[in-house]
């Protein structure tokens, strides 16, 4: 289990710095956020997982985070083969259809596993004198940074998306190769 550390009040700032910086050094969060980006098709498909996604996690994360749910040792570590279970599946999902109808859902379901990640690592920097103030930071550096990202890979994958034969080669190019980061990074966590 992860130990809250008695750190010294930090600034709003450093705490968005803090979920930013998570996101682009959490390889196994950028992995899933681009394997919900490549099939979908549609502004309001992106939105609505990515939104899904945001929700599960700023749930969770609020929860660990506050003490509402305190997860042992043990189920720290199953999060973390969760998270990567889900990496897996989503490749998966997106090798066997390009068009998931499903996926809000399922992205509010790996958001829920995410988030209690994302909490474990917002303990580690120690909550300091105003929970809840560090929660909200970080949780808006980790909307940020996930901001970012679907802002870089769009311009990429909207044009490739737009063709079917490309769509379907890009899909599974990038599908997996999420897929043996996945399938490698649940070996590592077990």
């Amino acid at each position: 289990m992860i130990a809250v550390l008695q750190a010294p009040p930090q600034p709003f700032l450093t705490w968005i710095g803090y979920g930013i910086g998570h996101i682009f050094r959490g390889w196994d969060h950028l992995a899933l956020l681009l394997g919900l980006l490549v099939v979908a098709g549609s502004w309001r498909a992106i939105l609505g997982s990515v939104s899904a996604f945001t929700a599960g996690h700023s749930l969770t994360l609020a929860l660990s985070a506050l003490g509402l749910v305190r997860l042992t040792g043990q189920q720290e570590r199953w999060v973390e083969i969760s998270i990567a279970v889900s990496i897996v599946w989503v490749a998966l999902e997106n090798l066997r259809t390009a068009s998931p109808s499903h996926r809000g859902w399922f992205s509010f379901g790996f958001g829920l596993v995410h988030g209690f990640g994302f909490a474990a690592v917002l303990k580690s920097h120690g909550l300091g004198v105003s929970p809840a103030l560090s929660l909200l930071g970080f949780n808006l550096g980790i909307e940020l940074g996930q901001g970012l990202v679907v802002g870089f890979f769009l311009p990429f994958l909207r044009p490739l998306q737009r063709r079917h034969a490309g769509r379907r080669w890009t899909v599974r190019a990038i599908s997996a190769a999420i897929l043996a980061a996945g399938v490698y990074w649940v070996a590592q966590r077990i």
